[in-house]
């Protein structure tokens, strides 16, 4: 979605505020005053108002509730088919949730006694998790234990088993599976979910776990997979654009009504998971036996606990675009809560791979249970102070709002503290640390500094001159983040590292909130400096010897915002060009399309490349570059579209679904 092409940010952040503030009773009078229908539907659909998603929700009461005056506002603009469609669909999703809620594995699930359902949930995932990894990495070895296990997924229009899926493929399964199942962990533990009166409840942790409430658990397996289609097909339609059709009592069809808008939210995603499971699978998820090098007191980058905290931390220089880690999160060295990460991934690890299946249903076998006293012990056994210590597990406690175990993997029990050892024994440090800061509100406003270091650094190293310009006139601050100069045009380049958006609500915030203001923050810059260009004459003078004489005027002036995440496509809006690095950086080193696979990575030239890649860049190759890069073509050309079904319960659910033909492909 790009910005402003669906929703009417104003519209839609003003009426949340409204359903933020419950203490007014929602008060739509002033919101539906100010604004068109059109935009109001849109902005309710957007907060998901009227869809009772959730078990006891009473969301489409409360837009019943305010339907008269939606409905008057459409007779006074002659627009009530609009209402009535919207009323349709609200109608058809909340036939879908209701579905949904009313399988018959939930009753199973139910029945499993309140004070075991949590310890019965978790000892039935790691059993799952570890059966699964057994099946793919260790042929098997121990299927005598579990028998019969596999999960069957729908891959390039075929129905294939857990030995036919690909390393990235694996991944994204057992990624997915470890963020839903902590999401049904808290519904456990905050709102006390399919317990009796809503109050969780927990047995000791020494002791057994009735074998058939295991069982039982297993269904919340296949909940799971269904929830997840239904939930991010919501977040579609909430924030997309999105034609929901009824076509009869068993069949809901939910279609995306612009193919190019659906393939480009896939390739962000598919840039992003290629960049990412590269780092991850060149050292994680194929040598989970990973040696010891040294269970020093010693930080990085002087010593390493293991080889994945070694990998860590070139992936955090890799993420914050620096050539060191001299930076603090909270007031505590990112060192320390890279270290920290290694220490509860190492005896996560250890614990696994000290009884990988264990003969008794009992929670302290299949669990790490430890204390929060213990953590900060062995925390400060390797290298970490104490006051930091007890920041750091604070931080990690698993709370109402976490994203998942990895960002925080400590749940906490009465006096205990519970990890999942199949989770933290694999947690990747960069994503959990920026998840956890973005919920905790934690300031890393030096990853902007860096990204504007590296870029500087990236064209100087190419011989193209490069400099940062900052100038204070009658009070106000006008600083360019990066000004080059490429043959006779200037480029004027705000720098931002952004976290990748990969929610749709993130995507919507990114374009309709990220995007105009960094757009009206490039534009007052550049306005000025276009206007005083004295100044960049003087910053390439002093900087680089240059010899412009006060009179120099470019031939053209360039407007540009480069983003660190991935984009789908070049933007232009308003006169500012909007790139991401990796395309931006291709035609300086010539970076090539790369196939990744059994840890060997080849490359090759695209056709059509061979005449950019050579000779001198010049802003015309670079801008029709940025207009056409290969990345695009390639992930365009990697990707198919198809029609999928999913039966809910009783409803067969029909959408598109997007796959890589080519999975090893990273551009």
């Amino acid at each position: 979605m790009k910005a402003g092409e669906t929703l009417k940010s104003g519209v839609f952040y003003e009426l949340m505020s409204v359903l933020n503030d419950r203490k007014n009773n929602y008060k739509f009078d002033s919101v539906i005053e100010k604004y068109m229908l059109e935009d109001i539907l849109i902005a309710l659909k957007g907060n998901g108002f009227g869809v009772n998603a959730y078990p006891n929700s009473k969301s489409y009461n409360k837009y019943l509730d305010i339907l008269p005056k939606i409905s008057s506002k459409a007779s006074t603009e002659n627009k009530r088919h609009i209402v009535d469609k919207y009323n349709q669909e609200l109608k058809t999703w909340n036939k879908l949730f209701r579905d949904f809620y009313s399988n018959d594995q939930f009753e199973e699930v139910t029945q499993v006694a309140d004070e075991n359902k949590f310890f019965a949930f978790l000892i039935a995932f790691e059993f799952y998790v570890r059966a699964l990894n057994d099946l793919k990495f260790n042929g098997g070895k121990n299927k005598n234990f579990y028998g019969n296990m596999d999960i069957q997924r729908n891959i390039n229009g075929q129905t294939i088993g857990i030995k036919e899926l690909s390393a990235n493929q694996f991944t994204d399964v057992i990624d997915l599976l470890f963020q839903q199942a902590s999401k049904v962990v808290q519904a456990f533990i905050f709102y006390g979910y399919l317990y009796n009166n809503n109050e969780f409840k927990y047995c000791e942790h020494d002791r057994d776990i009735d074998l058939s409430d295991i069982k039982k658990s297993f269904n919340y397996f296949q909940l799971i997979d269904l929830r997840t289609v239904l939930f991010d097909l919501f977040e579609d339609w909430k924030f997309g654009n999105y034609e929901v059709l009824e076509r009869d009592e068993k069949n809901v069809e939910i279609m995306p009504k612009s193919l190019k808008s659906f393939l480009d939210e896939t390739i962000e995603a598919q840039r992003f998971e290629s960049f990412r499971q590269h780092n991850i699978w060149s050292y994680d998820a194929r040598n989970r036996d990973v040696k010891e090098l040294s269970l020093t007191k010693v930080l990085a980058p002087e010593s390493f606990l293991d080889k994945s905290e070694e990998a860590s931390y070139n992936e955090y220089l890799e993420y914050f675009s620096s050539e060191k880690l001299d930076y603090k999160v909270e007031g505590i060295e990112i060192v320390k809560w890279l270290r920290a990460y290694a220490v509860v991934r190492h005896y996560n690890r250890k614990f696994l791979n000290t009884n990988l299946f264990p003969e008794h249903s009992i929670p302290d076998n299949w669990l790490y249970v430890s204390t929060v006293d213990k953590w900060v012990q062995l925390f400060t056994m390797h290298g970490i102070d104490e006051e930091s210590a007890k920041i750091i597990c604070d931080k990690f406690r698993f709370k109402k709002n976490s994203v998942d175990w990895f960002d925080s993997p400590f749940i906490e029990i009465g006096e205990k503290i519970i990890t999942i050892p199949s989770v933290a024994s694999r947690i990747q440090d960069v994503l959990a640390l920026i998840s956890m800061a973005a919920k905790e509100d934690m300031n890393l406003d030096f990853k902007g500094y860096c990204f504007e270091d590296r870029i500087l650094n990236d064209l100087n190293t190419n011989k193209i001159p490069a400099v940062s310009i900052k100038r204070k006139i009658k009070g106000k601050e006008y600083q360019c983040d990066v000004a080059f100069i490429l043959g006779k045009d200037l480029f004027l380049c705000e720098c931002k590292h952004t976290v990748q958006p990969l929610t749709q609500r993130k995507r919507y915030d990114f374009y309709n909130q990220k995007i105009p203001g960094d757009i009206e923050q490039t534009n007052r810059i550049c306005d000025f400096y276009s206007s005083n260009l004295n100044y960049i004459i003087d910053e390439f003078n002093n900087k680089h010897g240059s010899t412009y004489t006060s009179d120099w005027r470019p031939r053209q002036i360039y407007r540009m915002v480069i983003y660190s995440c991935k984009l789908a496509s070049k933007l232009d809006i308003d006169g500012v060009i909007i790139t991401d690095y990796t395309i931006f950086t291709t035609l300086l080193y010539k970076r090539l399309p790369t196939i990744f696979q059994n840890g060997r990575t080849t490359q090759f030239m695209p056709p059509k490349m061979k005449g950019v890649f050579q000779g001198k860049l010049t802003s015309n190759k670079l801008l029709n570059f940025l207009d056409n890069p290969w990345q695009m073509d390639f992930q365009k050309f990697a990707t198919e579209i198809e029609d999928e079904v999913i039966p809910v319960n009783q409803i067969y659910l029909h959408k598109k679904k997007a796959f890589r033909i080519i999975d090893n492909f990273y551009a």
